[in-house]
């Protein structure tokens, strides 16, 4: 007589069969545990990065207290707003927590759009802006239009232009001359990427950040880009997903 299809076949547990649907392995329950984990480290990271960079920009405001002109909308230096971790790139003034010249971004001078029109030509297929191919494209671009990463090159263009500590100075020219170190390629990065956004190429927000540890102080830009957070950071050779880098690469 020909089995029943509803009975379970020799060797094979019909109640086993379904335990195994109704519930995960051990080792499934491990995975998605680790997975909580690692996303929790992940935002204790983004927090921990967002709180040094705002500490590192006040410590400059504190450094120039006496020349800090306090507005509604924020901290001014010389007439400029204070570029921070949270506010706009264009038309503001980078000041250091140590003493250094302050860098002017601005478009009206013309480098920064120079460089937004090859970043735009390379993430442009058949005619349109690829979004997810921007990072790169700024990356490769910044790089390429900077490739002296010299503290003593940059020196020589401050004492050139008889800028001095705390003097400004446009970042257009360092990049004209083709020369800079972190904080002169995080931001060119982050403006190049303040473009794409306000021409709605992208729908991502670029940051400048920084630290300070045993090394010295850095800088690097991050771009908030369909809720994953992206590393740019030249004077590194990095260009990767926040939550991707590890220590050994990248211990900022």
């Amino acid at each position: 007589m020909p089995q029943s299809s509803l009975l379970p076949r020799a060797g094979v547990s019909k109640r086993s069969k379904i335990t195994s649907r109704a519930y995960p392995s051990v080792q499934s329950v491990m995975t998605r545990t680790e997975v909580a984990e690692l996303r929790e480290k992940v935002e204790e990271m983004k927090k921990r990065l967002r709180e040094v960079s705002r500490i590192n920009t006040k410590a400059g405001i504190s450094r120039l207290w006496d020349k800090i002109e306090k507005r509604p909308d924020g901290d001014y230096y010389l007439g400029r707003k204070v570029i921070g971790r949270d506010t706009g790139i264009n038309k503001g003034v980078y000041i250091g927590n140590g003493a250094r010249e302050a860098i002017v971004v601005d478009r009206k001078y013309g480098a920064i759009d120079r460089l937004f029109e090859k970043a735009k030509q390379r993430a442009t297929v058949n005619g349109v802006v690829d979004e997810s191919r921007v990072p790169q494209a700024v990356f490769d671009t910044v790089k390429e239009a900077m490739p002296i990463q010299s503290r003593e090159e940059v020196q020589k263009i401050i004492d050139e232009k008889k800028v001095g500590q705390e003097g400004k100075i446009a970042l257009d020219i360092f990049i004209d001359r083709g020369v800079g170190v972190c904080r002169h390629d995080s931001l060119a990065c982050a403006a190049v990427l303040e473009v794409f956004k306000e021409k709605g190429m992208i729908h991502g927000t670029p940051h400048v950040e920084r630290n300070i540890d045993e090394r010295g102080g850095h800088g690097w830009c991050t771009l908030e880009l369909n809720g994953e957070k992206i590393v740019l950071d030249i004077p590194n050779n990095l260009l990767k997903k926040l939550k991707e880098t590890t220590e050994e690469e990248w211990t900022y």
